[in-house]
């Protein structure tokens, strides 16, 4: 039974320098997950860049993307 208390998950993970990262989000509402990214890429005590942040803004984007045409092709 689907549980629509919560919105559908995505996973992205990321390892870097040793140091994993695992995101949940939900691919209709990204914004809180850019701006995750962009505060880990600007503090120095975060093995995190802003080529990091650049490279999984792309793929939460076409998760996003492939998420809103699969929900308007059902």
């Amino acid at each position: 039974m689907p549980d629509h208390q919560n919105p559908c998950r995505e996973f992205l993970g990321y390892t870097r320098d040793g140091h994993t990262f695992l995101f949940a989000f939900d691919p209709q509402k990204t914004t809180p997950l850019l701006q995750q990214f962009a505060s880990f890429a600007g503090n120095p005590n975060i093995p995190f860049s802003w080529f990091d942040a650049a490279k999984l803004s792309r793929q939460v984007r076409e998760r996003s993307n492939d998420a809103s045409t699969s929900a308007a092709g059902h």
